[in-house]
């Protein structure tokens, strides 16, 4: 199933319900009480509110060529011994479609292609081989990020900033797991996803790779992020960046006003963000 959220055209009100061939049924969360047509709404952030959000940085690709872009040595050993995260502004999350201001303040600004997931029941100290268990479901990650700031707090070490709470792009939907089943093969560290994951920037398409490439898997994240600490329903976590899922991994001119940002991953949709002034 689809989950979506949405506002009819002619009003504010966030509604909810799914998508289901060119569609959306909404529902008052258990009983269908009308249909739409796309055109007819605007897709919201399927997140209904500012959740925990931890993005992990799970590609050793992306890592190891961002580190060389930063004129860092290889991955450091650490890496390997636990998943890695970062928080995130979550209240700086926005829906597809929506506009992403140039912020004044860069002059590098990038896009990152990740694949998302939403926890849909509370827990701690979560084993590996249950947290599968634990995911409400799949969505679509854009971490905008302003390269010469972040390239900047590195330095100072200790952690991203400025660079990355202007905005995360999220949706257009919250994919449950049973659509991905015949996409998945179970491991004993948790479920491996094969998802084609794709970035265009303008139409032209910008890089190419796979969800199964993740060194560490969802259930892995999941349990490692509820060590100590109590994860909420709604909490977001990102996989981090998909290897050369940013233009900081290509010879290219960085994003502008003007362009759009088109993000696509196998049975969970396409994502598209507008860059204005």
């Amino acid at each position: 199933m689809k989950l979506v959220r949405f506002t009819l055209l002619d009003e504010p009100t966030a509604r909810s319900g799914f998508f289901y061939e060119e569609k959306i049924y909404e529902t008052d969360g258990v009983q269908p009480i009308g249909i739409h047509k796309l055109h007819e709404v605007r897709l919201l952030s399927p997140i209904p509110r500012h959740p925990n959000f931890r993005d992990f940085m799970s590609f050793e690709e992306h890592l190891i060529n961002v580190r060389k872009k930063f004129g860092r040595e290889d991955v450091p050993k650490e890496w390997y011994a636990a998943p890695s995260f970062f928080y995130q502004n979550a209240t700086s999350i926005v829906g597809p479609n929506e506009p992403i201001p140039q912020p004044a303040f860069t002059r590098e600004l990038d896009f990152e292609l990740e694949v998302g997931i939403v926890i849909g029941e509370n827990g701690s100290n979560i084993p590996v081989e249950e947290a599968d268990d634990y995911i409400l479901g799949f969505t679509i990650i854009n971490d905008w990020t302003a390269r010469d700031v972040q390239r900047r707090e590195i330095r100072v070490g200790i952690g991203f900033g400025k660079s990355k709470d202007f905005a995360t792009s999220v949706g257009p939907y919250l994919v449950t797991p049973d659509e991905l089943e015949s996409k998945c093969r179970d491991t004993e560290r948790g479920k491996v996803y094969e998802l084609t994951m794709r970035a265009y920037v303008n139409n032209e398409l910008i890089t190419e790779g796979n969800l199964k490439n993740m060194h560490w898997t969802f259930a892995e994240m999941v349990s490692y992020a509820s060590q100590g600490v109590e994860l909420q329903t709604g909490d977001l976590i990102g996989s981090g960046t998909v290897g050369k899922g940013c233009i900081l991994e290509h010879e290219r001119d960085y994003l502008k006003p003007g362009d759009e940002v088109i993000l696509q991953v196998e049975g969970l949709g396409e994502l598209r963000n507008p860059i204005i002034e």
